[in-house]
């Protein structure tokens, strides 16, 4: 059990940090998708945005983040 513990804490820390929170969207105005993991998403209000996450924007639309 004492040997497992650490590699238990690293792995969740390794985890955690790749899951971290950049911003929040406040404002979406048009289609505003997110790739997230290889996965096109539709963004919605007061969706939580992570370091990985890339936002791609269509003609004549905008995000608002805070």
């Amino acid at each position: 059990m004492k040997k497992i513990l650490p590699f238990i804490f690293v792995l969740f820390m390794a985890t955690s940090a790749m899951a971290e929170r950049v911003a929040v969207v406040i404002g979406v105005e048009g289609r505003v998708t997110v790739v997230r993991e290889g996965n096109d998403l539709p963004v919605t209000r007061r969706e939580k945005l992570y370091k990985a996450d890339q936002i791609l924007t269509g003609r004549d639309s905008a995000i608002e983040l805070k």
